[in-house]
């Protein structure tokens, strides 16, 4: 298991061009947690489902 740990953490590296693990596992880190809280953000709609978007121009303009 330890061995695939490893194999990962080098292909991540290889593909990001970041060599310092700490960085690495950062990085790792920071990514996973966005795509989590997207995730859970999409799973409730959002703050309000009901919203709309706002105006894309200013009718006084």
């Amino acid at each position: 298991m330890e061995a695939d740990i490893e194999d990962l953490w080098r292909k991540a590296a290889d593909i990001s061009g970041i060599t310092d693990r700490v960085q690495l596992e950062r990085a790792a880190l920071t990514g996973f947690i966005q795509r989590e809280a997207a995730k859970q953000l999409i799973a409730i709609g959002g703050s309000d489902p009901h919203a709309r978007a706002a105006p894309r121009e200013r009718p006084w303009a």
